[in-house]
């Protein structure tokens, strides 16, 4: 299987999209789990089934992050990959070279 440039490429957005329907779902939930607040304050007699409700939400809030934290994630690597496999050599990560005039500077900034 040949693995180009265009399969990273085309995730980014993907990923970008899926990343903004976290944080509607993410606002959303906020949204519920304020107007239950709100509704404990004015009845207090339903206080067992709204603090219930609250710890699922909160619950489904801390799913909400992970997957958040598991988009970034995904996005850094689909754009390491793109960065890899591009094919300007110069710019691609595996053939990053350093000019030999900084390096003869190297020990001078390292001592500073």
């Amino acid at each position: 299987m040949e693995f180009s440039i265009n399969t990273p490429a085309l995730l980014v957005p993907a990923i970008t999209l899926m990343m903004l329907a976290y944080t509607n779902r993410f606002l959303a939930i906020a949204t519920l789990i304020r107007n239950l607040h709100a509704k404990y304050k004015q009845i207090p007699a339903e206080k067992d089934v709204i603090i219930a409700q609250i710890k699922n939400l909160r619950r489904r809030l801390s799913l909400t992050k992970q997957m958040q934290a598991y988009g970034v994630i995904s996005f850094f690597c689909c754009v390491l990959n793109v960065v890899c496999l591009s094919p300007a050599r110069s710019v691609g990560l595996l053939h990053f070279r350093i000019k030999p005039r900084i390096v003869a500077h190297l020990p001078c900034y390292l001592a500073k």
